[in-house]
């Protein structure tokens, strides 16, 4: 990671660039405020667990907020927020449905991103400063992006924020996914 929180924010900001253009098929709440934004194509993800093998379709670009704050805003007005009651974010969150990412935008000092949809704003901040204890060794991470070459983009908070673009074991080379 550089020293210089700007030339960070506008490397992420370029990884992030081919996602222009990408649709969004599904995005869903999970566990807390975690949030989950599938985009472009639709991948088999197949799934074992206790012995019992099941598929679930993934997108090629998969977005996952975890521990960060996020809305959604037009320009009008604040669509919702991530600590909206559940039922109304898992009737809202629907506004995404067949949008393009239009543009992404990071902001330094902490990474702030902002996903624009054809209009409607996805905004991510982080929750936390650092790490959560002295016997914390990494930084938490705010989200994650998996992409179709088969690496993971990760954003983390606190004095040592930074992002990294690591492989992912998700993607095997057929295209499907698997965990």
């Amino acid at each position: 990671m550089s020293a210089d929180a700007s030339v960070d924010a506008a490397g992420l900001a370029d990884a992030l660039a081919a996602m222009a253009g990408r649709e969004v098929w599904s995005a869903k709440l999970g566990i807390g405020s975690h949030l989950t934004v599938d985009l472009g194509d639709r991948l088999e993800q197949r799934l074992v667990f206790g012995g019992k093998e099941r598929t679930r379709a993934i997108g090629e670009w998969r977005l996952w907020i975890q521990l960060a704050a996020w809305r959604l805003e037009d320009d009008s007005q604040v669509l919702l927020g991530s600590e909206d009651p559940r039922p109304a974010i898992a009737e809202k969150i629907a506004v995404l449905h067949g949008r393009r990412i239009t543009a992404v935008n990071v902001t330094a000092p902490a990474l702030e991103t902002v996903f624009d949809f054809d209009g409607v704003k996805l905004l991510v901040f982080p929750v936390h400063s650092g790490l959560a204890s002295a016997s914390d060794t990494s930084p938490h991470t705010q989200w994650s992006l998996w992409r179709p070459q088969g690496d993971i983009v990760s954003v983390s908070s606190g004095p040592d924020c930074g992002w990294a673009i690591e492989p992912s074991s998700m993607r095997a080379a057929d295209g499907t996914a698997d965990l």
